[in-house]
């Protein structure tokens, strides 16, 4: 029977644990217009995310080296799909930080590719990328309900809760914007595009979801 609790608990509450845990990261998103192949004047749209611990510390915010293994995605508008890990290597210049760990800051890094095509090919790449972004240090733990109104207009609670998060954060979020070139070679082809987008760091997180089982 002691088996049973967390399904007693599951029908009690009307909700389903989901537990979670997200490394420290930074995501790029953005697009570009293909150069130089049978696709050009396409635009690709890059999709990155990569683990950079150095993220996790707060004496690490003035940092030179930015260092971090990633996998990214490379949908096109022609309908061509390119993917791949990738290993990160920057130079971060701090412009204006404060003890917290609040602050502007520019950089430069490159980007080697490992890229596989959507017909089996697959290749080297190299992207360079020039940032700018603004990044704060987060600790502590959080929590966060979505409210529905799911009762009429005339009960005397209206509102009640649909979902709620709780968790711990610990390292740097941020936001920016980058531009960029890169150039592959797959299968015989060269492939080059020239681009830009936003940027987003991600502290890491531990928590658990409460999803609702129904309304």
């Amino acid at each position: 029977m002691k088996r049973l609790w967390p399904l007693a608990l599951v029908f009690a509450t009307g909700c389903i644990p989901l537990p979670f845990a997200i490394p420290p990261a930074k995501l790029d998103v953005g697009a570009a217009v293909r150069l130089g192949d049978d696709e050009q004047g396409a635009v690709t749209f890059p999709l990155r995310a990569g683990v950079h611990l150095s993220q996790f510390f707060l004496d690490r915010h003035r940092r030179a080296l930015d260092i971090g293994p990633g996998w990214g995605i490379y949908p096109s508008s022609s309908g061509t799909l390119l993917h791949g890990p990738f290993l990160e290597a920057g130079w971060l210049h701090p412009l204006a930080f404060d003890v917290e760990g609040s602050g502007w800051r520019w950089g430069l890094n490159t980007k080697g590719h490992f890229l596989f095509t959507d017909d089996f090919n697959s290749g080297f790449g190299l992207t360079l990328q020039a940032t700018m972004e603004w990044t704060s240090f987060t600790t502590g733990p959080f929590a966060k309900c979505a409210i529905q109104d799911i009762t009429g207009p005339g009960d005397p609670e209206p509102v009640a809760s649909d979902s709620c998060t709780i968790g711990f954060s610990e390292g740097e979020g941020g936001v920016g914007f980058f531009v960029e070139t890169s150039y592959a070679k797959l299968g015989g082809t060269d492939i080059g595009w020239v681009g830009g987008g936003l940027l987003f760091r991600v502290p890491a997180s531990l928590g658990i979801s409460m999803v609702p089982l129904w309304e």
